[in-house]
């Protein structure tokens, strides 16, 4: 396989799994906190938000949270929470990329 063909094969993935998305994602650049609901830490992390949609939100983490473990995001501007599982962690850098698909939209948002 070439550069080019492993490339492109890559950008099909990305585009394919942007196209599965059920909601639009908005970019945001704001500090949200979010904390571990099964047993895990109970404390609150500040983490940096990179975008939200009606059914999820993507953060960067200076820990990884493990795909599966149930946590409670909220946006302290709005204090509107949610809940979800984790469905990505991905190591970016010396951060964590983090995925949670929520369960409900945000409470609190109209």
């Amino acid at each position: 396989m070439t550069v080019n063909t492993a490339l492109q094969d890559a950008t099909t993935g990305i585009e394919t799994a942007m196209d599965r998305r059920r909601d639009a994602r908005f970019p945001m650049g704001s500090t949200i906190r979010v904390q571990q609901c099964d047993g895990g830490s109970s404390n609150w992390m500040s983490v940096q938000a990179l975008n939200l949609s009606h059914s999820g939100v993507a953060f960067l983490s200076s820990q990884p949270i493990a795909v599966g473990v149930l946590v409670q995001v909220e946006l302290p501007q709005s204090r509107s929470s949610a809940i979800g599982p984790v469905r990505s962690c991905q190591r970016r850098g010396n951060q964590w990329r983090i995925g949670v698909q929520l369960a409900r939209p945000f409470l609190g948002l109209s």
